[in-house]
C-alpha cells in the first residue's frame, strides 16, 4: 500500500474519531441541561418563562399555536390578584392562578381570544404568585383542579 492511501485512510479515521467525539460531547450537554418543568399528577411538561413584565405582556401575542407539552409559566414578584386578557392572542387558553404554596387557587377553562370589538378582563378574583397558561382542552385531559398541587423542577 502506498504512503498516500495510508495517508488518506488515516485522515478518514480522524475525523470519523472527531465527528463520533463531537456528537457524544453535544449528547451530554443535552442530556445535563436543566430544562424549567411543570409537573402535576405525575406528568411533567415543559414551560417557557414570563419573569420580567415585557416578557408577561409580550409572552403569547401572535403565537399561533402552543404544544401539548409546553405550557407558559408566568412568574410574578410578589402575591397579587393578577388579571389577564386575550390581547393579540388567537389561541384559546386555560389559565391556571398558583399560590405561593404552588397549589391552583383558581381556573379560567377556554379563555377565548379577544373579539374584534372586545377584550374581556379575565379577573380570578384571587391572589396568586403564579399564572400557567395552557392549550384549552388540557385540564379536562389530565382532570387539573383547583387546589392540586404543582411542582416546579428547575424553576427559580
Amino acid at each position: 500500500m502506498n504512503k498516500t492511501l495510508l495517508k488518506i485512510i488515516w485522515a478518514f479515521i480522524v475525523i470519523d474519531l472527531v465527528i463520533t467525539w463531537i456528537w457524544f460531547y453535544r449528547k451530554s450537554l443535552d442530556n445535563n441541561i436543566k430544562w424549567p418543568n411543570v409537573c402535576i399528577k405525575n406528568q411533567c411538561f415543559g414551560v417557557e418563562l414570563a419573569t420580567t413584565e415585557a416578557q408577561r405582556q409580550l409572552w403569547l401575542m401572535n403565537r399561533k399555536s402552543l404544544p401539548e407539552n409546553s405550557w407558559m409559566l408566568f412568574i410574578f414578584d410578589s402575591t397579587w390578584e393578577y388579571k389577564f386578557w386575550m390581547k393579540d392572542t388567537p389561541i384559546a387558553l386555560d389559565m391556571l392562578w398558583i399560590d405561593s404554596d404552588k397549589k391552583i387557587v383558581s381556573i379560567k377553562k377556554n379563555a377565548k381570544p379577544c373579539g374584534l370589538y372586545q377584550c374581556d378582563i379575565i379577573d380570578p378574583k384571587v391572589k396568586s404568585l403564579y399564572v400557567l397558561e395552557l392549550n384549552w382542552w388540557i385540564t379536562d385531559k389530565y382532570n387539573i383542579k383547583v387546589w392540586d398541587t404543582l411542582e416546579f423542577k428547575n424553576i427559580k
